[in-house]
C-alpha cells in the first residue's frame, strides 16, 4: 500500500468513527443524573479537532476516500460536513438532555455540551444561557427589584421589602444547594458561568440592600443573611458535585 492510499484509510476511518460515534453509538444514550460534560461531546471534538487542525492536507484526500477517486473533482465540503455532524450530535444531546426532570438542569446541561462549538456564535451561546438562567436564576433576581413608588408610606415599603428579602434568601439558598451538586469539571466553562451570574446578581443584591438598610437602619441587619462576599463565595461553590 503506498503512502498516499494509507494515509487516505487512516484518514477515512478516523472519520467514520467519528460519524458512526455520532450517529450509531450507545454512548449518546449515556444518562447522569448531576450533569457534566457528556462522554461523546469529549471524542467528537477532539476528532474534530484534529481534522479541522489540518483541514487543507486532509480535505482532498477525505474527498478521495469518500467519492472515490474516479469522483475527485465533485464538490464536497468539509466544514459543511463538520456542521452537520456537530448539528446531528447536538440533537441528541437534547434528547439526552429530556431525562432531566428539572428544566433548569436540561438547558444547563445542553449548554455546557454545546459551549466548545456555539461559542463563535454569541447569539445561540446568549440564547442557551439565557434558558439556563430564566429557568432558575430569574425568579431570584425578580425578588430583588427596586419599585421606584413615591406614594408608598414608609412602613409599608419596608414590609414589602423584608418579604422580597426573605423570600430572596430562601430561594437562593435552595438554587446555590442544588446547584452545587451539578457536575462540571471544564473549570474555563464553569468560570464563565458563574461570572456571568455573578455580573447579574452581585449589582442588583447590592443596590437592593442599599436601599434596605436606607428603609430600615439597624434593623436591617436582623434580615440580611448574605454580605456581598458570602454570594460570591456560593456561587463559586457550583458545579462541583459528582456523578456519584
Amino acid at each position: 500500500m503506498t503512502i498516499h492510499n494509507k494515509l487516505r484509510e487512516e484518514i477515512g476511518c478516523s472519520y467514520m468513527q467519528m460519524k458512526n460515534m455520532i450517529f450509531c453509538s450507545k454512548k449518546a444514550k449515556l444518562f447522569f443524573p448531576n450533569g457534566g460534560i457528556h462522554p461523546i461531546t469529549n471524542e467528537v471534538l477532539e476528532y474534530v479537532h484534529l481534522f479541522c487542525e489540518s483541514q487543507k492536507k486532509w480535505e482532498p484526500v477525505l474527498q478521495e476516500y469518500l467519492l472515490g477517486s474516479d469522483r475527485a473533482g465533485t464538490s464536497f465540503s468539509f466544514s459543511a460536513e463538520i456542521v452537520s455532524m456537530l448539528k446531528h450530535l447536538e440533537r441528541k444531546l437534547r434528547t439526552n438532555s429530556k431525562n432531566y426532570k428539572d428544566p433548569a438542569l436540561c438547558y444547563f446541561s445542553i449548554m455546557i455540551n454545546t459551549s466548545d462549538w456555539v461559542k463563535n456564535n454569541k447569539q445561540k451561546a446568549q440564547e442557551n444561557f439565557e434558558l439556563y438562567y430564566r429557568s432558575s436564576w430569574n425568579k431570584v433576581i425578580d425578588y430583588l427589584k427596586l419599585h421606584n413608588n413615591k406614594s408608598l408610606v414608609p412602613a409599608v415599603d419596608a414590609e414589602s421589602m423584608k418579604e422580597k428579602l426573605i423570600l430572596f434568601n430562601s430561594h437562593f439558598k435552595k438554587i446555590c444547594a442544588l446547584q452545587s451538586t451539578w457536575f462540571l469539571d471544564e473549570e474555563k466553562i464553569s468560570k464563565e458561568i458563574i461570572t456571568s451570574l455573578e455580573n447579574m446578581l452581585l449589582p442588583a443584591y447590592g443596590k437592593f440592600i442599599g436601599k434596605f438598610h436606607d428603609v430600615l437602619a439597624k434593623d436591617a441587619y436582623e434580615y440580611i443573611e448574605y454580605g456581598m462576599f458570602d454570594i460570591q463565595a456560593r456561587l463559586n461553590d457550583l458545579f462541583r458535585g459528582s456523578r456519584n
